[in-house]
């Protein structure tokens, strides 16, 4: 069997021009009784969130922990698909599952759908617009007919930006793109998408940062780190 346990690793800078060390602590063990597999991360004013796979018992979910995290049992809400990425803002958690839907963990830690309305870019990634002509029409967005909204792929990552709590940034691999959400108590709303320009198959993080009041928004592509500016920042 398997143990899971979660470390913290903080880097201590207290002797000057000194190399960097880092103290590495155990914070918790992550129980998983019916052979749960842990997948994602997340915490939040000291609330840690650990989603986890089917185990025995055929059930996903997130384990919730609060308090005094060594001695509190988590609480375990189940999910009905398991979690394809996972982030903390603002309090909630925020989950887009492995059906492609978007969702969150209320201050009851129960779990609450969000669907979206996010249009089709107007242009792919190869657009030349040198290319297009005056009498060709105006291509109009499509958006998701289906009532739970917008369905992104599994491949997808979720990322947020520390110093703006509220921006939700999700990097749609599969339709080269980055979308920006505004959460509040009513939902999510769609704000912006940035189509990249090249094609980004292999990304297995995203993070955002705020500097001058810019958002740079970072991904780990392949072994390597992309960065890009938003746009319309």
């Amino acid at each position: 069997n398997s143990a899971y346990a979660v470390f913290s690793i903080t880097p201590d800078a207290s002797v000057p021009n000194a190399p960097v060390a880092f103290k590495v602590e155990n914070r918790f063990t992550v129980p998983t009784t019916n052979g749960e597999k842990p997948t994602h991360l997340a915490e939040s004013g000291g609330t840690f969130y650990v989603t986890y796979g089917a185990g025995s018992n055929g059930q996903a979910g997130v384990f919730v922990f609060s308090g005094d995290v060594t001695k509190n049992p988590p609480k375990n809400v189940k999910l009905d698909h398991e979690a394809a990425s996972a982030v903390a803002t603002n309090g909630p958690l925020y989950l887009l599952l492995s059906n492609g839907t978007l969702g969150q963990l209320d201050s009851s830690q129960t779990y609450k759908s969000l669907p979206v309305k996010a249009p089709q870019p107007l242009a792919t990634s190869g657009f030349d617009p040198t290319n297009y002509a005056a009498a060709t029409p105006v291509p109009t967005p499509v958006t998701a007919a289906d009532t739970s909204g917008t369905h992104f792929p599994t491949t997808s990552v979720l990322g947020v930006d520390p110093g703006s709590p509220t921006h939700l940034y999700l990097a749609d691999v599969t339709g080269d793109r980055i979308l920006r959400f505004t959460a509040s108590a009513s939902g999510l709303e769609f704000n912006a998408q940035y189509l990249q320009a090249t094609s980004r198959q292999d990304v297995s993080g995203l993070t955002v940062v705020s500097a001058n009041g810019k958002p740079y928004l970072f991904q780990w592509v392949g072994g390597k780190v992309v960065e890009y500016v938003a746009p319309d920042a």
